[in-house]
């Protein structure tokens, strides 16, 4: 059987790489360019200069981000740019490398959100299947994967740099305790950082996945290739997808079934496009409505600033990394769930820095916003309004990380924020808020838009099915019911995973048929 796979991502490459291992064909779609493993661009492929680290404020320089996704970050604030990858692997390929899963109950949320099947004991075999954990995969088989696609690779304290050292001892003289091992549940304190690169070099989700799988043709990549619009038919099943490569040329790709695995950045647009999605929005841009659903609603990010403090005797980390240290904390309030704040270590380049930065998140977000196009043209970007701290609740946890982040790290010296200014522990609610309506940004974890789920609020069923189109499944980031208590990549991949899974119990019943 075949199957068209639309984006080369974290998600689309775990689609497209298991989908071609159990004996399917896959046409593996993506906007970027193409390139095999030998030709990844070495700033890619050796992150050593921070060039491809998290931006808090959303900006980078790339050649290798998406051109033209934008989002506003408040309510009525202006559009800046929003990374997301661009070419194979997608954001793996550009990410700050950081591999860490939710905490073991965020999945009992989402099964109280409707998303059945998705329970901790449902996805904690697949995580294990993606992983290959070099610390804890063979001593600790319970928790952990051995020899899967993604590696899982922690660094050792000799190599620290001088923030991941800070970190460390603030966090200890905080009393917060040591945990050598973040994936195991319940896990809080301080651990070194997990990262998907294995002897300084990233290995991307196409890496893993899809590199193999081109040399017999059980995955025909296509690149510089943008998905206009998936195609229904008049019995309200996808046959296929539009897209245009890009010298113009328009082509029509053909499958038993069609992924969307875009990101939550792309999928929606691509939905509302095709058809499916509100239909008052569709029907004001003269598109014939296929299904009547919420595409585009509850969009999400993670809420993150940057701190720095002075350091004369900042270094960089021995392995060049950014960062190999996180702080896992509980903002223990009333309407949150454990594990809610995360701070990570952001090493100096250069020994002279003269000061140490370190990212703070909100990592248990609540605030939703929307995702709409403005035209039927593929090229013209959607609307992206990301209403941060919109919600009570974010804007009273995202207070608690100023303060308690600020107090950890004034030990030693002054707290300055990402414009150079001092930051006030003790500052009011309302001095608080202003200052972080300054400073804080996303974190690059955009989810939501195609919502999983049961409800009239679903786009996907719990199977991952576009409701009221056959032959149609949405495989990324934009399902999650809401953005996850953790970097995103991870989850990612599990998704890709699962959808893997679901096509192909589908396919292998129609080819019994």
């Amino acid at each position: 059987m075949h199957v068209v796979v639309v984006g080369a991502g974290s998600a689309g490459c775990a689609v497209a790489g298991r989908l071609a291992e159990r004996g399917h064909t896959v046409d593996l779609l993506d906007a970027g360019p193409d390139w095999r493993g030998e030709a990844c661009p070495p700033e890619l492929r050796h992150p050593r200069d921070d060039v491809f680290a998290w931006r808090v404020d959303g900006r980078s320089a790339s050649a290798y981000t998406f051109p033209g996704v934008a989002a506003a970050r408040f309510g009525g604030g202006a559009r800046e740019p929003y990374l997301r990858g661009w070419g194979m692997g997608g954001t793996s390929s550009v990410n700050g490398l950081v591999t860490i899963r939710p905490p073991a109950d965020e999945f009992a949320h989402w099964s109280e959100l409707g998303c059945t099947g998705w329970a901790w004991d449902d996805v904690l075999p697949i995580f294990q299947r993606l992983e290959d954990d070099v610390d804890y995969g063979a001593t600790s088989p319970e928790y952990h994967g051995l020899g899967g696609p993604v590696p899982v690779v922690r660094r050792q304290e000799h190599e620290w740099g001088s923030g991941d050292r800070l970190l460390a001892d603030a966090a200890f003289a905080a009393g917060h305790a040591w945990e050598p091992d973040y994936h195991r549940p319940d896990s809080l304190g301080v651990s070194r950082t997990a990262s998907h690169i294995r002897y300084g070099v990233r290995i991307t989700s196409y890496d893993g996945y899809v590199e193999a799988w081109r040399e017999g043709g059980q995955v025909r990549v296509h690149g510089d290739t943008l998905v206009d619009r998936v195609i229904v038919d008049d019995t309200g099943r996808a046959t296929g997808v539009r897209a245009l490569a890009a010298d113009g040329t328009v082509t029509v790709f053909e499958g038993d079934e069609i992924v969307l695995a875009g990101g939550a950045a792309a999928t929606p647009g691509i939905l509302q496009r095709s058809g499916v999605g509100p239909a008052a929005l569709l029907g004001s841009l003269g598109i014939r409505v296929h299904a009547d659903l919420p595409v585009g609603a509850g969009m999400q990010d993670h809420v993150g600033f940057w701190l720095q403090v002075p350091h004369d005797d900042a270094r960089p980390a021995v392995n060049g990394a950014r960062g190999n240290v996180t702080l896992r904390y509980s903002s223990h309030l009333e309407h949150s769930r454990p594990g809610d704040l995360l701070v990570v270590a952001a090493n100096p380049a250069t020994a002279d820095a003269g000061e140490t930065a370190f990212g703070v998140k909100l990592a248990r977000c609540v605030s939703t916003g929307s995702s709409r196009i403005v035209s039927t043209a593929p090229l013209a970007a959607s609307e992206i309004d990301m209403n941060l701290l919109s919600d009570d609740r974010d804007t009273e946890l995202a207070r608690v990380a100023v303060r308690t982040s600020t107090a950890l790290l004034s030990r030693f010296g002054t707290v300055h924020d990402r414009h150079g200014d001092p930051v006030d522990a003790t500052a009011s609610d309302a001095e608080v808020d202003a200052w972080l309506r300054a400073c804080a940004r996303d974190t690059s974890h955009l989810t939501g838009g195609a919502r999983m789920g049961t409800g009239e609020d679903a786009v996907v069923d719990p199977r991952l099915r576009v409701r009221g189109v056959s032959g149609l499944t949405v495989a990324d980031l934009s399902v999650c019911p809401i953005v996850p208590r953790a970097n995103t990549y991870l989850t990612a991949v599990m998704i890709g995973e699962r959808a893997a899974d679901f096509l192909t119990d589908r396919l292998d019943v129609a080819g019994d048929a």
